[in-house]
């Protein structure tokens, strides 16, 4: 859906479809011409609409002479002490929600009316995102009439001076985020490694970025053995996905963003339960947030040098498969003990942050994934869970967390954690046992970084929504992608 922003009216009753947002009390502003208050206000006086948080109140009407009916959406937020980015956001989702209900061809969109707050390049940023989040749908294999109503087309009216330069930002972390979500949602027999490697190719073609594919015989010369574990139970074989942004050429800084890609997990012989395995298409939503983030630093033209790297691959049970009990190598040289064929992803990501430092010389580590199911245990859905070696580092990633309203919450990494992870045959041990299980997983991936500043986030609970709400729907969220986008932002 394409925003356009404009800073004048010439014909008002252009449209099909309006909506209006106000704060409680709910009160018409002056700047609409008397033939549409006419339309409204009725509405205000008889508090058929008291402008509540969250309320969404549709009517329809004529203009005054005509026989042009109209749609009007009265949008309420609350009293404007208490708004905030996630009103504002859940708000305009849910009045473009309505807009398809109501099927609008033409709509109109007033940002003024919700002034001062809305007035802020955040607010109005996220405001716009919203806006085109809500409007997607993924229905790609739907062959119903009914599917949702697509927009293509929304005009905002602002006076804010700043408006079209937030527009312009939201649209690219709006639309990467729905790439994000697009491949997250895709089923796991349209997307196999090689799937997932060339659907990077093609979204990233014509970009200012470096592209490398790495098949299995790289991978092995590479010496990342965790990895090829994983990979051995399927016949779909692993690809290395290596991109390159050269966005400052006078900094030695490059920030590495690595994202899990497994592509579908079974949990191999420690196989998952059938409800379980229902949705682990979306195992390489890590990855899809990595794809999203790098397309929106090129296009955005950040000045910052980033790598993203995904090791892509599928974990699945043949006479190949690795088992419980195996010793496995890593490229850093550490021999691990497997002793859940089900914590998988922390070997492919032990393998991805040891290229990430010895071949791409990254002087900064973030990896994203869907790690752990014991991250929903401690901190459900709305939250990320992070574990970091480095406090500074983490500053930033939390306020990179606040611009983009992606919320994250730190987890311990100390001495009690780390030991829980060892071995009595190997180095370490692919599991710490059922306690402390996010915190001991990213510690697993902390033992193969080196002293480079790094962050593990954990999405399992944030990447996939569980049912529709205001702009996501039921499916893949794109978690991630402006997370990420935002920590690049602050890399000098």
């Amino acid at each position: 859906m394409k925003l356009n922003i404009l800073h004048s009216l010439e014909i008002m009753q252009d449209y099909d479809s309006y909506v209006i947002p106000f704060t409680s009390p709910a009160l018409m502003p002056e700047f609409f011409e008397e033939d549409f208050c006419d339309l409204v206000k009725p509405y205000l006086d008889s508090e058929l609409f008291k402008a509540k948080k969250g309320e969404i109140y549709s009517f329809t009407s004529f203009f005054k002479g005509t026989s042009k009916h109209v749609n009007i959406i009265l949008a309420g937020f609350g009293e404007e002490k208490d708004l905030s980015i996630d009103v504002l956001m859940n708000g305009f989702g849910k009045a473009v929600t309505a807009l398809q209900t109501l099927k609008a061809k033409k709509p109109l969109v007033f940002m003024e009316n919700i002034a001062p707050c809305v007035n802020k390049v955040d607010s109005f940023l996220k405001s716009c995102k919203a806006m085109i989040l809500a409007e997607y749908a993924f229905e790609r294999y739907q062959t119903k009439e009914d599917k949702t109503h697509r927009i293509d087309s929304l005009d905002i009216y602002s006076q804010y001076y700043e408006a079209p330069r937030c527009e312009k930002r939201a649209s690219i972390l709006a639309e990467n985020t729905i790439i994000a979500r697009d491949l997250v949602n895709e089923p796991a027999n349209f997307m196999k490694p090689a799937d997932l490697a060339q659907k990077t190719k093609d979204l990233l073609d014509g970009l200012n970025l470096d592209i490398n594919i790495y098949d299995e015989d790289a991978i092995s010369k590479f010496g990342m053995s965790a990895f090829l574990s994983v990979a051995k139970g399927s016949s779909s074989k692993p690809k290395l996905i290596v991109v390159n942004y050269k966005g400052n050429k006078n900094s030695d800084e490059k920030l590495a963003l690595v994202g899990k890609g497994l592509t579908y997990d079974s949990g191999g012989y420690s196989i998952k339960p059938t409800d379980s395995m229902m949705t682990m298409k979306t195992d390489m939503a890590g990855s899809a947030a990595v794809i999203g983030a790098i397309k929106s630093i090129a296009e955005a033209k950040l000045k910052v040098n980033v790598v993203a790297i995904i090791a892509a691959c599928e974990n699945m049970i043949s006479g190949e498969a690795y088992l419980p009990g195996d010793l496995i190598g890593s490229m850093a040289g550490k021999f691990i003990e497997v002793v859940n064929t089900d914590a998988e992803g922390r070997l492919t990501l032990a393998d991805a942050v040891t290229f990430a430092q010895e071949n791409e010389k990254a002087t900064k580590i973030v990896d994203i994934a869907t790690l752990t199911g014991a991250v929903l245990s401690a901190l459900g859905l709305d939250y990320a869970g992070v574990v970091t070696n480095n406090d500074e580092f983490y500053k930033l990633i939390e306020k990179a967390s606040k611009m983009s309203n992606e919320k994250i919450w730190r987890l311990p990494l100390d001495d009690s954690i780390k030991d829980k992870n060892k071995s009595d045959i190997a180095d370490l041990k692919n599991s710490g046992g059922k306690y402390a299980g996010s915190s001991t997983a990213g510690a697993f991936i902390g033992e193969f970084i080196n002293d480079t500043p790094w962050v593990h986030i954990d999405i399992a609970g944030t990447s996939a929504a569980e049912k529709d709400i205001p702009y996501c729907r039921k499916g893949g969220t794109g978690y991630g992608v402006e997370l990420l986008f935002d920590i690049a932002s602050q890399i000098r």
